[in-house]
């Protein structure tokens, strides 16, 4: 039999609008978690972004043990603060692999909608309020 393997998305993305935790200036925080939850460390994302026009372009490098070594359980987790966005922007994210997911976000003031555009996501946005 010829059965098609369930894809299932490896992270989930949050967005929102925010205060920077060192200077306390409003931004627009793109989170990215693990679905999985590990249970030795809370493992980091090394995320890099930069916006282009009304492009935001993100790479997700894997997983990284985190420099304390204090055990936890937990998603990993990987944060980029942007100075508060507006606008209606494109968000490609690439993964480790280099398979891309395409996001469309509209910022504004008060809310933030997004809309994934990629048929096989290996993220998936969520709407979970989660602390940056």
């Amino acid at each position: 039999m010829n059965e098609k393997k369930k894809h299932e998305p490896e992270y989930t993305l949050h967005v929102m609008h925010t205060a920077d935790p060192e200077t306390g200036d409003p931004v627009t925080a793109i989170v990215v978690q693990t679905v999985r939850e590990f249970v030795s460390f809370k493992y980091e994302i090394p995320v890099d972004s930069e916006i282009s026009g009304r492009t935001i372009n993100a790479k997700i490098h894997g997983l990284r043990v985190p420099e304390n070594l204090v055990p936890g359980k937990g998603r990993a987790r990987g944060i980029v603060l942007h100075p508060r966005l507006k606008g209606k922007f494109e968000l490609s994210i690439t993964n480790v692999d280099g398979v891309l997911n395409k996001f469309s976000l509209a910022i504004n003031s008060r809310a933030i909608e997004v809309e994934n555009t990629s048929k096989k996501p290996f993220i998936v946005y969520s709407e979970e309020q989660v602390k940056p």
